[in-house]
């Protein structure tokens, strides 16, 4: 093989690597991050707990990025982190409305 062709080749395998893991690599980031569509839908409490409901949506919110974070971009980890956390910010909705103490403070 002469080194023309040689290089040629060893550019065109070196891009289709390149195009190959880049795609890879971004493939797992369409729902990583992504605030899941539960949450878009505002949840409405009295003024006297919107700060509370603050705090509780935020420290659910900062597990849901540790489950993320745990998943390595795995699609059936994200599903089962989305899930936990969408049941657990209802969870604590429905414990700060009905006046009872949120799971997260214990």
């Amino acid at each position: 093989m002469n080194t023309t062709s040689l290089a040629k080749t060893t550019s065109v395998i070196i891009s289709i690597c390149l195009f190959l893991i880049l795609g890879s690599i971004f493939s797992g980031w369409s729902n990583s991050g992504e605030i899941p569509a539960e949450e878009k839908i505002p949840y409405t409490v009295p003024a006297e707990k919107a700060q509370k409901w603050e705090d509780l949506k935020n420290l659910v919110r900062k597990d849901y990025d540790v489950c993320l974070e745990h998943c390595g971009y795995e699609q059936s980890c994200l599903d089962r982190c989305e899930t936990v956390y969408k049941i657990r910010l209802d969870r604590e909705y429905k414990l700060l409305l009905n006046g009872k103490e949120p799971a997260a403070d214990k």
